[in-house]
């Protein structure tokens, strides 16, 4: 976006307002409304999947395994993930 910004400037200082209005207009074009098709899957399944995570990387950090999740396509609330993967690492 910094890089979007400085071509909008063309030149111009980056604070003006026809820059601004430049920016706005271009920001109301490229707009997207993120769209994600995962799959709910149960607290069982997602602490099966966790441990199978950390048994390839004891060390694996919580916000890499959530990550490896959704990319994976699977549906995890960010506060429940925290949950099963504390459970996860106590059990």
């Amino acid at each position: 976006m910094a890089i979007r910004w400085l071509e909008i400037a063309d030149g111009k200082m980056p604070a003006a307002p026809e820059v601004h209005r430049n920016w706005a207009t271009w920001a109301l074009g490229a707009q997207q409304q993120e769209r994600y098709d995962r799959k709910p899957v149960s607290d069982h399944a997602i602490k099966q999947m966790i441990d199978q995570m950390r048994g390839l990387n004891p060390k694996l950090p919580k916000t890499v395994a959530l990550r490896n999740l959704r990319n994976s396509g699977i549906a995890c609330e960010q506060r429940r993930f925290t949950r099963l993967f504390e459970e996860a690492l106590t059990s």
